[in-house]
């Protein structure tokens, strides 16, 4: 009987425990279908936002510093662009190219003809007058130093040594025009007047200028002539400054400007 009674009482026992462990069990089993979608078993958003957390905290240090290293070549690639730029070309068109000299203020101007520098007839080209008048386009103190036979080098400039070439060419020209005895380079004038035509003609092409030159008068077309074809107007130097530049150059000892009338 007491046998009987204790059989019950631990069937009983189990019976209760399983009932109370039963929904621990369910429970757990609610969780996990939780951290699951419904769709074909998919971790829910929420679970896949922790896990990118997790991956992203981890790695960081990575991402970071791959980031840098992609700025630090970027800024490389920049820098060596900019310097390749400042290598090629100089700080102003026309300027030193080892960019010790000024940046010189530019302005807008309108060509004119002047017969004052080149009058309209070869003979009067040849007066002194006018090679004083080119003269005033020069810094004072212009003067041959050195040359063969001299320890000193010498160094011309390019702007006065164009406006010697102009000159010289206008010189010849007109002496040839006119016969005149006073001739530059009487023995070679032929190879010294075609030297400089291919001086002026590189010179040209350095500078460039892409100025635009109406061809006509008053906004309506015109036959070509030697007023109208100074027509343009033109970004230039000024030419003050410039004058002056080279003036402290020649005072100061650090260049030689080659005469007007060099030959």
């Amino acid at each position: 009987m007491d046998t009987k009674r204790t059989f019950r009482d631990e069937a009983g026992v189990e019976g209760r425990e399983h009932l109370i462990a039963k929904p621990e069990a369910e429970l757990s089993t609610i969780n996990d279908e939780e951290n699951w979608s419904p769709e074909i078993g998919r971790p829910s958003r929420q679970s896949k936002s922790r896990t990118c957390l997790v991956v992203l905290k981890e790695y960081w240090w990575l991402y970071t510093t791959g980031l840098l290293i992609a700025l630090i070549s970027l800024e490389l690639v920049i820098w060596h662009d900019i310097r390749a730029g400042m290598q090629d070309c100089p700080q102003q068109a026309g300027g030193d190219y080892t960019n010790k000299g000024p940046i010189f203020t530019t302005e807008v101007t309108q060509w004119k003809a002047n017969p004052d520098f080149v009058p309209l007839n070869a003979t009067s080209f040849l007066d002194p007058r006018i090679q004083a008048k080119w003269e005033t386009l020069y810094p004072p103190g212009a003067a041959f130093v050195g040359g063969p036979g001299s320890d000193d080098i010498y160094n011309s400039t390019s702007v006065t040594h164009q406006l010697h070439c102009v000159y010289i060419m206008g010189k010849i020209f007109s002496a040839v025009l006119t016969k005149s005895p006073n001739i530059p380079e009487p023995d070679d004038y032929e190879a010294y007047f075609l030297t400089c035509v291919d001086y002026i003609r590189q010179a040209v092409m350095c500078a460039g200028d892409v100025a635009i030159e109406p061809r006509g008068e008053n906004g309506k077309l015109a036959t070509v002539n030697n007023i109208n074809s100074f027509n343009g107007h033109h970004v230039c130097k000024d030419y003050g400054q410039v004058q002056d530049y080279l003036t402290e150059q020649v005072r100061d000892g650090l260049r030689n400007i080659m005469p007007l009338d060099d030959w």
